[in-house]
């Protein structure tokens, strides 16, 4: 994620101004103003998935929106006879 693992916290304690640069950086909140990216910031939340760790299923309702900061993360589907197909490789910047 962006920034240190020092930007981890709990929910509800402040983020402090560590979590904007990110935000700005995150295209969809590129336009957003100072203190519209300083919101947003207040509710991120750094993740790590580790390789092959699934961040979301399909079919299940998903409560978060997340953002890829570093590195890359697949989408995949696999079909009923178990192959995988790669339907999009995301970078950073993109939102699942």
């Amino acid at each position: 994620m962006c920034g240190d693992t020092d930007l981890m916290t709990s929910p509800g304690e402040p983020r402090g101004q560590l979590a904007e640069p990110c935000v700005a950086r995150v295209p969809l909140f590129a336009r957003l103003s100072p203190a519209q990216q300083a919101e947003v910031a207040r509710y991120a939340r750094p993740a790590v998935a580790e390789r092959g760790e699934p961040v979301v299923v399909a079919g299940q309702a998903a409560a978060q929106l997340f953002v890829v900061h570093e590195g890359t993360v697949k989408v995949s589907k696999t079909s009923r006879d178990g192959r995988e197909t790669t339907l999009r490789v995301l970078a950073p910047g993109d939102v699942l």
